[in-house]
């Protein structure tokens, strides 16, 4: 049975109809959110078992910190990112997508910047620069924004583009991956405490950096590089606020557990709530799934006035 719906799905795969896009797409990034979930879930195993509840507590408060802060740089901006590549590579706007690309990039690093020196002054007052202190762990993880901004960047242009495997093949395999991997080889050595976790997640996103930037200088098209860069400042900043207002609630509902816990809890708690989390999320699979393969199809069939497209893909 199970056979027999692969191989209708792989039939109905084939060519470059609406359907057939979508479950291409559908089956690609399905492939790697199931890949990823296990390999997310290992290293969380691993962190909670060789961190200890505490410890792990504070890795884990940390990174959702870090997560709330990237929100003007990352994705609130990809959402806008991937909404108007789709539209100027539809229309071949070459220089408004290589002014868009030119002003995000510089969004993001100019954004970094102001936040990693707002975390230094704030941060660098209260820690005690320990291992186990949580100010200390901070300055540590606001070293990844940058990195997280430009990883959204990367990912959302390529969605843009409608080259959806590829886009989350960095955040969804390659970053986990190497995170794991790299946490092991800290525990063999010894070496394995929430700072040096928080380094291994540096490593990883970096890594997944260069992995991006590879697949994005493959699939954008030869005519932005030769195009002069057109800008509209005005349309990008104001439909920029209500994207990032929407990424802040959709961050805030999947870490606030965690912040309001760290805030107001111990770090036993969030290392106990973060697990519960992780294996939740199998729950709102199929609605990632399916948002991350549609998201361009609509800019397309919006942009063309096409309404019985959008309805087929709302079906």
């Amino acid at each position: 049975m199970n056979t027999a719906v692969i191989r209708r799905l792989l039939a109905v795969g084939q060519g470059d109809g609406l359907r057939a896009q979508l479950v291409r797409g559908a089956m690609g990034v399905g492939g790697l959110k199931l890949l990823s979930l296990p390999l997310t879930l290992a290293a969380s195993i691993l962190l909670a078992r060789a961190l200890g509840p505490e410890g792990y507590g504070q890795y884990v408060f940390v990174m959702a910190v870090i997560a709330l802060l990237a929100l003007p740089i990352g994705p609130g901006l990809g959402q806008l990112v991937t909404r108007e590549v789709a539209r100027y590579h539809h229309g071949e706007d070459w220089s408004l997508f290589r002014g868009l690309l030119r002003r995000a990039h510089q969004w993001v690093l100019l954004g970094s910047l102001v936040i990693i020196g707002g975390v230094v002054i704030v941060a660098g007052q209260n820690a005690a620069w320990a291992v186990g202190d949580r100010w200390t762990l901070l300055l540590i993880a606001s070293l990844m924004l940058p990195l997280l901004g430009l990883n959204a960047l990367r990912s959302h242009t390529l969605r843009g583009l409608r080259h959806v495997f590829q886009a989350q093949l960095p955040e969804l395999l390659a970053r986990p991956g190497l995170h794991l991997l790299f946490a092991g080889v800290l525990l063999i050595g010894g070496a394995l405490t929430p700072a040096t976790a928080l380094g291994s997640q540096i490593t990883a996103t970096a890594l997944a950096f260069l992995i991006g930037a590879w697949l994005l200088s493959r699939h954008r098209p030869a005519q932005v590089k030769q195009a002069d860069p057109d800008y509209r400042h005005g349309e990008w900043g104001w439909a920029l606020l209500p994207f990032t207002l929407l990424a802040a609630v959709s961050t805030l509902n999947a870490q606030i557990g965690i912040l309001a816990l760290g805030w107001l809890g111990t770090d036993e708690d969030v290392a106990a709530l973060q697990v519960a989390q992780q294996g939740a999320m199998l729950v709102v699979l199929s609605l990632s799934i399916v948002n991350l393969v549609i998201g361009p199809h609509i800019t397309r069939a919006h942009r063309e006035g096409d309404k019985a497209r959008l309805q087929q893909l709302s079906r």
